[in-house]
This record gives C-alpha cells, structure tokens and sequence, in this order.
C-alpha cells in the first residue's frame, strides 16, 4: 500500500518509516528497539487506541523510579466485548503475564538483555510475555499505568487466535527458550560415572542455554 508515501508526509514532525520483512512481531518489535534513540517505547497495535494522557501518566510513573523497566496498563476491551480488566500482578511473571504488549518500555531495560539469539513464534507463543520476564530478569521492575489500554476484541485477534488451541504452559511461556541449570552431586561412586555422563551427553536442551554445575562431595581426593 502507500503507507511509505503517508509516513514521508508527517517526517518533519518526527514520524520515521522502516520497513522489515520478518512477517514476525517479535522480530519488528527489537528492530524497532535497536532503531530508535528515545528513553521509552509504545509498541501500539492495530486493535489499540490510547486514552488522552496514557502516555503521559507513563513516563511519569517510570522516571520516578530509576530501576523501572516497564509501566503495564489494565485492559478496557471494545469490539466484540465490553470489560474492564484489571490485570492481576499479584503473581511472579514466571508464573503468569500480567504485562500487556501494549505496555510502555525503557528502552535501555530491553536493549541489555541481548535478545539477538532468542526466538520467537507468535503464533503460539505470547511474545509479550516472553519480553517482560527477560526484562524482570535484568532487575528491572514493572510499575501499573493507572489509565487502561483500549483493546479492540474480535475474532482475528493474534491473541485470541493464539490461544485457541489451548497451548500448554511450555508453549505459550516460550520455555523453550528459558535457560536451565543441571546441579550434579557426586558422592563418589565411580561405577556410576558412566551412565551420569551418557544421561547428560543425551540431554536435547541447547547447549548454551544450559549451565552445569558439578558438586564433588566425594571427600576422596584420588575421586576428585
């Protein structure tokens, strides 16, 4: 379409255009990240629209606090359902998303997670959920906007399309993108060490996602 030629028009005012070929949100949204120079970012949707003062109440919230990473919003569904939904935080985001994509970010929270090698498919995967536990896991915080974000609801929605199918807490947390940590005791059975180092030579996790720590508790220096 012409949405190139619209965007040039309004280039005096600050609009950029860039233009990708990934067919991936997630992907739109860190090139997205890595072109702009601002403090904080919108990643606004088709089916969002912003409430005077949203973004304003945002930064607000966010600047007063230096180890803020992201300001979330509650919901206030339109379209196909009129609700108000008051996300629930009360819960650790390893547990459950309770920030929406259309939250504001600090760009540097999202920038020092070095999101390069992660991956994402967004069809079955929530990528915002994904973004905001890679952010908490820098030691940003997630602060409430106390405006809601307007969320169109129909029958397209990716999100809604998503979870259709019922994707099951691996899936749709993108786990498969969570690194893991293999402790190891060993007590000083060298007839076992064969098999301990086959089970983990057969391990199908990626190798750098995986840390493996070694607990020699043998007390037998010769086994050490």
């Amino acid at each position: 379409d012409d949405t190139a030629e619209i965007a040039a028009k309004f280039a005096a005012d600050g609009v950029v255009y860039v233009r990708v070929e990934t067919g991936n949100v997630w992907e739109n949204r860190l090139t997205a990240f890595k072109s702009l120079e601002t403090d904080w970012v919108l990643c606004l949707d088709a089916d969002n629209y912003l409430l005077p003062g949203y973004l304003e109440q945002a930064l607000r919230i966010g600047n007063r606090r230096p180890n803020c990473g992201m300001v979330f919003p509650d919901l206030q569904r339109f379209g196909d359902v009129s609700e108000f939904v008051r996300v629930n935080d009360t819960q650790s985001l390893w547990q459950q998303n309770f920030v929406d994509a259309g939250a504001v970010y600090r760009r540097e929270a999202v920038l020092q997670q070095d999101l390069g090698h992660v991956t994402c498919d967004p069809a079955s995967e929530a990528d915002d959920w994904l973004l905001a536990r890679h952010i908490a896991a820098g030691g940003w915080t997630a602060e409430r906007n106390h405006l809601p974000l307007m969320y169109r609801v129909h029958g397209r929605n990716k999100h809604f399309n998503r979870t259709a199918h019922h994707p099951d807490y691996f899936e749709d947390a993108s786990l498969r993108n969570e690194p893991v940590t293999v402790i190891v005791l060993l007590s000083g059975r060298q007839n076992q060490l064969d098999d301990l180092t086959n089970w983990l030579d057969e391990q199908a996790w990626p190798r750098v996602l995986c840390r493996l720590v070694v607990v020699d508790n043998s007390h037998d220096p010769e086994f050490g």
